[in-house]
């Protein structure tokens, strides 16, 4: 057995037809052509990894609201479809597994997984389980407040896209260590991704917890925000984010400063 056993077109002609006609209905995001793939009496369930949420869909009005859901989710802000889609697949018989990973301006999928079943006269899609790791992208909060959640929530998460998703693109994030006398700076979007990529592996999904006395309390003061915290399980203690919002439409953080004592990371 080989460790790449990827087969990318099915051996019955009816499902690699179906499969054509599904592939062609994604990626023109046409709602009603990709429900036509599925049986009338179909099953679909998908799991978001990111956030614990499981959502059923199934028979004629559960193929429509799932093709409507996901389509949506893949297009851009002028309304026509994302190609930032990568997708690999393994058919074996009557079956399908993919692995893919897919953004848009609305949604970003990663390390997305689905299992298709085949089946019926006309070798339809019969069970579809979608397994994925997906972040809502949002041009905009409604309050700093609700940003600061969003961003805590990301970090908690370990999901880096999330996290750069409540920065305005012109942000400024400085992390100052004092055990290591160190300074790490990023301008931009592109740059936070990179120090949250390093910053939350060095987290690894340890727990952050409120620093003693700054529990329960009202952390902002118009559009700034402060958070002290500690994460032992990564030797962190001693943290405390400053958040900026002024000059920000959309309610993202403009400014981030962090003063923390823990191990060095570098992006």
């Amino acid at each position: 057995m080989t460790a790449d056993s990827s087969n990318p077109t099915a051996t019955d002609p009816q499902i690699a037809k179906c499969w054509e006609d599904h592939v062609e209905a994604h990626n023109a995001v046409d709602i009603n052509a990709m429900a036509a793939t599925y049986t009338d009496d179909c099953f679909i369930c998908h799991y978001n990894v990111a956030t614990g949420e499981k959502k059923v869909f199934s028979g004629i009005e559960g193929k429509m609201a799932f093709s409507e859901e996901h389509l949506n989710s893949l297009k851009m802000k002028d309304g026509t479809p994302t190609t930032n889609i990568n997708v690999k697949n393994y058919f074996n018989g009557n079956t399908l597994f993919n692995q893919w990973n897919i953004k848009s301006d609305n949604y970003s999928y990663k390390d997305g997984a689905d299992t298709f079943v085949f089946g019926g006269p006309d070798k339809l899609i019969t069970h579809h389980y979608q397994w994925y790791f997906g972040t809502k992208l949002v041009e905009s909060f409604g309050t700093p407040k609700e940003c600061f959640v969003a961003h805590h929530n990301f970090v908690v998460a370990g999901d880096v896209t999330g996290v750069v998703n409540t920065f305005a693109e012109d942000c400024v994030i400085s992390f100052f260590n004092t055990a290591t006398n160190t300074r790490v700076e990023a301008k931009g979007h592109e740059e936070a991704a990179k120090l949250y990529t390093a910053f939350l592996k060095l987290i690894g999904g340890k727990e952050v917890a409120t620093a003693k006395g700054s529990e329960g309390g009202d952390n902002f003061n118009g559009d700034t925000a402060y958070f002290a915290y500690e994460i032992k399980g990564a030797g962190i203690t001693k943290a405390n984010d400053v958040f900026c919002f002024s000059g920000s439409p959309d309610n993202k953080i403009k400014t981030l400063w962090t003063c923390y004592a823990g191990p060095a990371f570098a992006m």
